[in-house]
């Protein structure tokens, strides 16, 4: 409704600023608001900036290839960051180890980190307002200018297309799997008398994820140059790699050798394999979504996304699994997620070859979005 970059000025950037500030306060209430504004935040940034992103390509007339390779880079970026932001974060931390307080106000140790965090988000709110331009979706329905209206209109949306319900479904529990992993790999590679070195282990990951989104631009552009493998085609093939890559570690934790050096080991290349497939998936799912997600309702469309995808995350931490529990819930999610990730691909050849029939008998061909989009009366 207020555009695209003002969501992320002020959903985000400023929105984590404050959320960052509530951390030096030692009150109960002002830390739970800023967990509500760190939500918003987070909402933001899994929504505005893709939609930003997308809207500006097609306003400026940009080629999906072109799309693609932004995507890609991004994600690069995304992981090179991540190593770097860990350092410096470590820095931070050290250079007042000791944390002063006064009253329920502290400053210093681990709250530097975050000094840091809303330093940068400040830097960026300032770069965005005055180099970024302004894009809105047009919507062409009673919902234009209402926000509740608006909303609702996009579950209508969502909801009429089966193909926006595959996407909303291989998301939530791809990524769930995701996350269920984040929350386990420090575990998984700690042993009774050994503690690895985890920066260097997460910095490790972070190399995959970027080996991962280089492959994903690299075969993108041979895709392009050739005419071969459809988006939805590779998201098929690297779910089930996934899930070739998270057995590993279920099956030497429920049989125990996990606990060996050979075992850690082993369990160590798995979780570096998925890392690497997470690389190609993040941009691939940017990609698929950029194609088939309607303009007018994208952001919040994509918002709605996250809302199974955070009933599984909270599902996978109450329910405290065992570690082997946990990664075969993982490789479930990933089975299920592989599952309509093939349908997905059947509904959009089926589409394809529906264009196509209509464009031989000179019909005009039917929009992507047309199965799920209702009519303004509808509405």
């Amino acid at each position: 409704r207020f555009g695209r970059k003002r969501c992320i000025v002020l959903l985000y950037c400023l929105a984590y600023t404050a959320s960052c500030v509530t951390k030096h306060f030692n009150v109960l209430w002002v830390l739970m608001v800023g967990r509500v504004l760190g939500g918003i935040a987070t909402s933001a940034l899994f929504s505005a900036f893709e939609s930003w992103l997308v809207g500006e390509a097609n306003k400026r007339g940009l080629a999906q290839a072109s799309l693609d390779a932004i995507f890609s880079n991004m994600y690069f970026a995304n992981g090179l960051m991540a190593i770097l932001m860990g350092m410096l974060a470590e820095f931070a931390a050290e250079i007042r180890p000791d944390m002063t307080q006064k009253g329920d106000f502290a400053v210093g140790g681990y709250l530097a980190p975050f000094d840091l965090s809303l330093t940068l988000c400040l830097l960026g709110a300032l770069i965005i307002g005055r180099v970024w331009e302004e894009n809105k979706p047009e919507v062409s329905s009673p919902a234009k200018g209402r926000f509740f209206v608006q909303i609702f209109y996009a579950f209508r949306v969502l909801w009429g297309d089966r193909l926006l319900l595959l996407l909303m479904c291989v998301s939530s529990l791809i990524e769930g799997s995701m996350y269920a992993f984040i929350f386990e790999w420090t575990p998984a590679l700690t042993t009774e008398d050994r503690s690895p070195p985890l920066g260097i282990i997460f910095s490790c990951f972070m190399l995959a994820y970027m080996i991962g989104s280089c492959a994903f631009s690299i075969i993108m552009r041979g895709t392009c140059q050739k005419g071969g493998m459809e988006p939805t085609t590779m998201l098929v093939g690297i779910t089930a790699l996934a899930i070739v890559a998270l057995s590993v570690p279920f099956v030497l934790h429920a049989s125990g050798y996990a606990r060996t050096d050979r075992g850690e080991a082993l369990c160590f290349l798995g979780f570096l394999v998925y890392e690497a497939i997470i690389g190609v998936y993040m941009p691939l799912f940017a990609s698929i979504k950029a194609r088939y997600v309607p303009e007018e309702v994208r952001a919040s469309v994509y918002t709605i996304f996250r809302i199974p995808l955070n009933m599984i995350v909270v599902v996978v931490l109450l329910v405290n699994l065992s570690l082997g529990g946990t990664f075969m819930l993982c490789v479930l999610l990933l089975c299920a997620g592989l599952a309509c990730a093939l349908t997905l691909r059947v509904t959009v050849r089926h589409r394809e070859v529906n264009s196509a029939l209509n464009a031989a008998e000179g019909a005009p061909p039917r929009p992507k979005e047309a199965d799920g989009l209702l009519s303004s009366k509808g509405v």
